[in-house]
């Protein structure tokens, strides 16, 4: 009786000791190239094919004209992922590409949409490290971009600012915004508008979503600019807080996340084109060629994904500061493993 406990036992150790090594993998997974066939998650995936694609400098891009902007979206996207400079795996990276970004904000030559860019990635790097050299980069960087309005990363930013006691005209410049896109019917625009009113002081009074409310909500690719309007209303339905608008974000995710590539020999890695995505004719991907469209695509996806739904990355100043309360304007979900 002993002798058949002892092989009984033996054999639920070798199972166990075959599961450890062995990790499951979904069902499909025999189909190369898709994303259900890597043994670690999506997100997992992603940070490490952007952090494959750094240029030594710190910065992202093959062309020189895209590496500000890119640099910044990417620096967003590790961010959303809870990733920053103290950060045990890609803490280094981050720094250099924060050194960067630095730099990049003291160009005169620097378009709107970059400015925006870079600047809501300096201010979310000032409330992660609470390093006097980003918010002093934003402070400068804000006196140029006055006259911005690029809602997904203006709003963003300049609701950080308000939040940190930087600007005091954050409702009427996001209503001054929002104004260039009232009343137009295409998606893009009409989330556009809804964006600029939620961002601002009293936006989760003032934010009217009857519009949105009767259009189909999951239809992003058809807009005039479909990446941009996939984050913008991933933030929108998390905020509208009903179960009918969690459940429509959350197909959202699950689609775009089924659309990811993985590399035939480095599962460990996944991005997303804008082919693969369904919108090929995306006129903010069609700026960039080659490579420098694939960062893009990816970098953008992810706050469509994931804004908020890690924890913020540990600060290199955390014992030197105490805990901040939160900030009301943060936006926080777990996702779970989608």
């Amino acid at each position: 009786m002993k002798r058949v406990q002892k092989i009984l036992v033996a054999g639920v150790l070798a199972v166990l000791a075959g599961c450890a090594t062995s990790p499951r993998l979904e069902p499909g997974c025999e189909q190369r190239g898709h994303a259900t066939c890597s043994s670690i998650g999506p997100r997992e995936r992603t940070l490490a094919w952007l952090a494959h694609q750094q240029n030594l400098d710190g910065a992202w891009g093959e062309r020189s004209e895209n590496r500000s902007e890119l640099t910044g979206l990417v620096l967003i996207a590790f961010m959303s992922l809870g990733q920053g400079p103290a950060s045990e795996q890609y803490g280094k990276q981050i720094t250099r590409a924060f050194e960067r970004t630095i730099e990049a904000a003291k160009d005169e030559k620097l378009n709107a949409n970059s400015r925006s860019i870079l600047l809501y990635t300096l201010m979310e790097g000032w409330k992660m490290t609470l390093n006097p050299l980003l918010r002093d980069a934003a402070m400068d960087l804000s006196g140029r971009s006055d006259g911005d309005c690029s809602p997904l990363w203006f709003a963003r930013a300049l609701r950080r600012m308000q939040t940190e006691g930087l600007r005091s005209d954050v409702d009427c410049r996001l209503r001054h915004c929002g104004q260039a896109f009232a009343g137009k019917t295409d998606l893009y625009n009409q989330v556009c508008h809804a964006y600029c009113l939620l961002y601002g002081t009293d936006g989760h009074r003032t934010c009217d979503f009857d519009k949105l409310e009767t259009s189909d909500m999951l239809d992003w690719r058809l807009s005039s600019r479909p990446l941009l309007t996939a984050a913008m209303l991933h933030d929108l339905l998390y905020i509208r807080g009903i179960k009918k608008h969690d459940y429509l974000r959350r197909k959202m995710i699950k689609d775009v996340i089924s659309r990811q590539h993985i590399k035939e020999d480095v599962s460990e890695e996944g991005w997303w084109t804008a082919d693969g995505l369904g919108v090929p004719d995306d006129p903010d991907a069609k700026r960039f060629s080659g490579n420098d469209r694939s960062i893009y695509v990816t970098a953008v996806t992810v706050p469509a994904l994931w804004w908020g739904s890690m924890k913020p990355a540990p600060s290199r100043d955390a014992v030197e500061h105490p805990k901040e309360e939160p900030d009301p304007g943060d936006i926080r979900v777990d996702t779970g493993n989608l």
